[in-house]
Protein backbone atom coordinates (compact mmCIF):
# COMPACT_ATOMS: atom_id res chain seq x y z
CA UNK A 1 0.00 0.00 0.00
CA UNK A 2 1.03 3.59 -0.75
CA UNK A 3 1.61 6.04 2.18
CA UNK A 4 0.37 8.84 2.32
CA UNK A 5 3.65 10.82 2.64
CA UNK A 6 4.22 8.79 -1.07
CA UNK A 7 1.32 10.33 -2.58
CA UNK A 8 1.97 13.92 -1.65
CA UNK A 9 5.46 13.46 -2.91
CA UNK A 10 4.05 12.47 -6.11
CA UNK A 11 1.36 15.15 -6.32
CA UNK A 12 4.13 17.62 -5.17
CA UNK A 13 6.33 16.11 -8.24
CA UNK A 14 3.76 16.40 -10.47
CA UNK A 15 2.29 20.12 -9.60
CA UNK A 16 6.00 21.11 -10.48
CA UNK A 17 5.55 19.86 -13.87
CA UNK A 18 2.18 20.61 -14.52
CA UNK A 19 3.09 24.65 -13.62
CA UNK A 20 5.82 24.35 -16.01
CA UNK A 21 4.18 23.08 -18.66
CA UNK A 22 1.21 26.35 -18.01
CA UNK A 23 3.87 29.00 -18.46
CA UNK A 24 5.19 27.11 -21.41
CA UNK A 25 1.65 26.62 -22.63
CA UNK A 26 0.66 30.78 -22.12
CA UNK A 27 3.89 31.71 -23.59
CA UNK A 28 3.47 29.88 -26.73
CA UNK A 29 -0.19 31.35 -26.62
CA UNK A 30 1.62 34.76 -26.46
CA UNK A 31 4.12 34.38 -28.61
CA UNK A 32 1.53 32.63 -31.35
CA UNK A 33 -0.69 35.60 -31.38
CA UNK A 34 2.26 38.15 -31.83
CA UNK A 35 3.74 35.76 -34.58
CA UNK A 36 -0.27 36.11 -35.95
CA UNK A 37 -0.07 39.99 -36.42
CA UNK A 38 2.54 40.28 -39.79
CA UNK A 39 3.61 43.31 -40.74
CA UNK A 40 1.88 45.98 -43.18
CA UNK A 41 -1.79 44.01 -40.95
CA UNK A 42 -4.04 46.70 -38.61
CA UNK A 43 -3.27 45.27 -35.56
CA UNK A 44 -5.82 44.93 -33.42
CA UNK A 45 -5.47 46.29 -29.37
CA UNK A 46 -8.00 43.95 -28.06
CA UNK A 47 -8.77 40.31 -28.72
CA UNK A 48 -12.34 39.61 -27.68
CA UNK A 49 -13.92 36.63 -27.46
CA UNK A 50 -16.41 34.74 -25.18
CA UNK A 51 -13.90 31.61 -24.86
CA UNK A 52 -10.67 30.65 -26.78
CA UNK A 53 -9.61 26.77 -27.46
CA UNK A 54 -6.38 25.31 -28.29
CA UNK A 55 -7.01 21.75 -29.92
CA UNK A 56 -4.30 19.02 -30.62
CA UNK A 57 -3.47 18.28 -34.20
CA UNK A 58 -6.84 15.02 -33.28
CA UNK A 59 -8.52 17.61 -32.31
CA UNK A 60 -8.96 17.52 -28.57
CA UNK A 61 -9.21 20.52 -26.16
CA UNK A 62 -5.69 20.93 -24.55
CA UNK A 63 -6.16 24.32 -23.86
CA UNK A 64 -9.29 26.98 -23.08
CA UNK A 65 -9.71 30.34 -21.25
CA UNK A 66 -12.81 32.00 -21.38
CA UNK A 67 -15.78 33.54 -19.37
CA UNK A 68 -18.06 31.45 -16.86
CA UNK A 69 -21.56 32.09 -16.86
CA UNK A 70 -22.64 34.09 -13.21
CA UNK A 71 -24.52 31.78 -10.89
CA UNK A 72 -26.27 33.46 -7.71
CA UNK A 73 -24.74 32.46 -4.41
CA UNK A 74 -26.13 31.39 -1.64
CA UNK A 75 -24.23 34.73 0.29
CA UNK A 76 -26.01 36.84 -2.54
CA UNK A 77 -24.10 38.21 -5.18
CA UNK A 78 -23.12 36.64 -8.59
CA UNK A 79 -20.68 33.75 -9.06
CA UNK A 80 -18.64 33.82 -12.21
CA UNK A 81 -15.95 35.69 -14.04
CA UNK A 82 -13.22 33.86 -15.84
CA UNK A 83 -11.67 30.45 -15.91
CA UNK A 84 -8.46 28.69 -17.48
CA UNK A 85 -8.29 25.02 -18.36
CA UNK A 86 -5.41 22.76 -19.21
CA UNK A 87 -6.48 19.23 -20.22
CA UNK A 88 -3.94 16.28 -21.36
CA UNK A 89 -4.03 14.39 -24.54
CA UNK A 90 -7.20 12.32 -23.48
CA UNK A 91 -9.39 15.39 -22.73
CA UNK A 92 -9.43 15.05 -18.96
CA UNK A 93 -9.26 17.96 -17.32
CA UNK A 94 -5.44 18.74 -15.50
CA UNK A 95 -5.70 22.49 -14.18
CA UNK A 96 -8.39 24.62 -13.82
CA UNK A 97 -7.70 28.23 -12.35
CA UNK A 98 -10.72 31.04 -12.34
CA UNK A 99 -12.64 33.18 -9.85
CA UNK A 100 -15.22 32.28 -7.29
CA UNK A 101 -17.28 34.72 -5.14
CA UNK A 102 -14.82 34.70 -2.88
CA UNK A 103 -11.99 35.18 -5.18
CA UNK A 104 -9.65 33.11 -7.08
CA UNK A 105 -9.64 28.78 -7.11
CA UNK A 106 -7.08 26.51 -8.35
CA UNK A 107 -7.22 22.78 -8.79
CA UNK A 108 -4.77 20.17 -10.31
CA UNK A 109 -5.89 17.26 -10.98
CA UNK A 110 -3.91 14.04 -11.12
CA UNK A 111 -4.88 11.74 -14.48
CA UNK A 112 -3.30 8.76 -13.97
CA UNK A 113 -3.05 6.01 -11.33
CA UNK A 114 -0.29 5.81 -9.09
CA UNK A 115 1.44 2.13 -8.89
CA UNK A 116 -1.30 0.77 -11.55
CA UNK A 117 -3.68 1.42 -8.31
CA UNK A 118 -6.93 3.18 -8.88
CA UNK A 119 -6.02 5.93 -6.78
CA UNK A 120 -5.70 9.76 -8.39
CA UNK A 121 -4.86 12.83 -6.34
CA UNK A 122 -6.65 15.77 -6.40
CA UNK A 123 -4.93 19.73 -4.96
CA UNK A 124 -7.78 22.43 -4.28
CA UNK A 125 -6.95 25.79 -3.47
CA UNK A 126 -9.72 28.17 -3.19
CA UNK A 127 -10.78 31.21 -1.35
CA UNK A 128 -14.03 30.82 1.37
CA UNK A 129 -15.99 33.34 3.40
CA UNK A 130 -13.38 31.76 6.29
CA UNK A 131 -10.50 32.70 4.17
CA UNK A 132 -7.65 30.66 1.57
CA UNK A 133 -8.66 26.61 1.97
CA UNK A 134 -6.11 23.99 0.71
CA UNK A 135 -7.65 20.65 -0.06
CA UNK A 136 -6.09 17.34 -1.15
CA UNK A 137 -8.21 14.61 -2.09
CA UNK A 138 -7.28 11.07 -2.92
CA UNK A 139 -9.94 9.49 -4.77
CA UNK A 140 -10.33 5.97 -5.15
Amino acid sequence: MVSIEERVEALERNIKWYRGLVVGLLLCAVAGLSMGAGEGEKISDVLRTKRLEVVDAKGTVVFSVGSVAGKPNPHGGITGGGRLMLFDSKGKKIISAGSSFFGGTLEINQTRSMKKQDVRGQLRMFATEWGAMIALVIVR
